[in-house]
């Protein structure tokens, strides 16, 4: 497999284009594996999150990835400890990253 390296603004791009949200999380859990989530007061979460995930699928595919699985999260999105800023895209650190898979 080959490393494929994508940046957080073009996937967070996609998902602001494709679902037309904003407040979102889109968390990189496992080599081929991405978790979206919403902020608790997202109208209609489930359709949110059936747009955004045919949006990062064709992205996704654009880049060569057509077999990242993108599954909705229920935990509040991630923000930062002293300004409070939401997260949009981040890369979970742990032992399981491996080379050739997504990794923003």
């Amino acid at each position: 497999h080959r490393e494929v390296k994508l940046l957080p603004l073009p996937l967070a791009t996609a998902i602001e284009e494709g679902a037309q949200v904003t407040r979102f999380l889109l968390l990189c859990t496992a080599p081929d594996r991405l978790e979206l989530r919403f902020e608790a007061g997202q109208p209609d979460p489930d359709a949110a999150f059936g747009l955004a995930r045919a949006a990062l699928h064709t992205f996704l595919a654009g880049h060569g990835l057509p077999g990242v699985r993108v599954v909705q999260g229920h935990a509040p999105p991630l923000r930062s400890g002293r300004s409070g800023k939401l997260h949009r895209v981040l890369l979970q650190p742990g032992p399981t990253r491996r080379r050739g898979r997504a990794a923003p």
